[in-house]
C-alpha cells in the first residue's frame, strides 16, 4: 500500500488524525478550497464549506466542534 492510501486509511479510521490533519493545513492551502466550493452545495459540501470557514477564521478544530459541526449538519 502506497503512503497516501494509508494516509487516508488512517485519517478515515481515526477522529483526532484527521483534525490535527485539518488544524495544520496552511491559509494558502485552505483558500483555494473556498473558491471550489464556493458555487456547491449539498450536506458533505456543505459541512466541508462550514469547517473551512472556520478555519479560514483562524479558529482550531477540537474533537468537540468537529462532532459539532457533523450535528449541525445532520439537523439540516
Amino acid at each position: 500500500m502506497c503512503d497516501t492510501s494509508k494516509e487516508i486509511s488512517r485519517l478515515y479510521e481515526d477522529k483526532n488524525a484527521l483534525i490535527n490533519k485539518l488544524n495544520n493545513l496552511s491559509k494558502e492551502d485552505l483558500t483555494p478550497l473556498e473558491y471550489e466550493y464556493r458555487s456547491k452545495s449539498g450536506p458533505v459540501t456543505d459541512l466541508r464549506k462550514d469547517v473551512l470557514k472556520y478555519l479560514l477564521d483562524g479558529n482550531k478544530l477540537d474533537e468537540k466542534s468537529f462532532d459539532e459541526f457533523i450535528l449541525a449538519q445532520s439537523m439540516k
